[in-house]
């Protein structure tokens, strides 16, 4: 089962996301990522301890992975203790290439595929995914005095940060919201031909997540109106929908791959 090596990467990942993040670490999380980057290059080395990393050395070696995935996301864990604005869209992807792209490349590498295509698509599919969690929680990162909406984008559609502050939805708001969610969709679709180049049980899961994204992106400009409400989860009937057309899609993967590559 590759289950396990997923979890490994998981749990590597989201500790160091702890470090950042969490409360417990404030005021010593640029330490505490340092010494998971140390424990990280000393696994390398063949030194690992910690279980996470005992796992991690595991999983590397079975898989030839490369370090510089895992080394890119603390440097965007990193980028998010120091960061709190982005001038432009493009300083915004940059910021997602370390905080997300690596996730979808270390993933193909567990499931065996190493080729330059999946992984392009499968950094895209990474991206919209982080994005989308961006504009879901607007209200939450002000509370962090964090806007990753960029701020030429701010700029152009009239709103200020004081605006934010005061969380007062507006149609400009509004306006800004649903344009970023059509610019995140746009990354979707650049990402959609991953479920059609995967083998059919990996298919099922991207198609899961695809969906899921897109659906998720959905309800996101379904309430540009009310841009700082909490995450609006996925009802029954949206899972429900996701997993029928993720079966579909995985079905429809079949002999599609090598139309893709050809």
């Amino acid at each position: 089962s590759l289950r396990p090596h997923v979890l490994a990467l998981y749990a590597f990942a989201r500790t160091a996301n702890d470090f950042a993040d969490h409360p417990d670490f404030a005021g010593r999380s640029e330490e505490a990522l340092d010494h998971w980057e140390e424990q990280l290059r000393r696994c390398w080395h063949g030194e690992a301890k910690h279980p996470i990393f005992v796992a991690i050395a595991e999983t590397a070696r079975r898989f030839d992975l490369p370090i510089t995935p895992l080394v890119d996301l603390l440097a965007g864990f990193r980028m998010d203790l120091r960061v709190s604005r982005y001038a432009t869209w493009q300083d915004l992807l940059a910021y997602t290439a370390l905080s997300a792209k690596p996730v979808g490349r270390l993933i193909l590498y567990v499931f065996g595929h190493r080729d330059p295509d999946r992984h392009r698509f499968g950094e895209d599919l990474s991206t919209a995914l982080a994005l989308t969690g961006i504009w879901q929680d607007l209200g939450r990162d002000l509370g962090r005095d964090r806007i990753y909406v960029p701020q030429e984008d701010l700029k152009h559609f009239g709103v200020s940060e004081a605006e934010l502050a005061a969380r007062r939805p507006s149609r400009e708001l509004a306006a800004l919201v649903r344009f970023e969610g059509a610019r995140t969709r746009a990354i979707f679709e650049r990402a959609r031909p991953l479920v059609d180049l995967v083998e059919p049980s990996l298919a099922v899961e991207m198609g899961l997540v695809w969906h899921g994204g897109t659906r998720a992106l959905a309800k996101v400009a379904a309430r540009a109106d009310a841009p700082f409400s909490p995450r609006a989860p996925l009802s029954v009937a949206d899972k429900a929908w996701v997993l029928l057309r993720a079966f579909m899609s995985a079905r429809r993967s079949v002999g599609h791959g090598t139309r893709f590559l050809s």
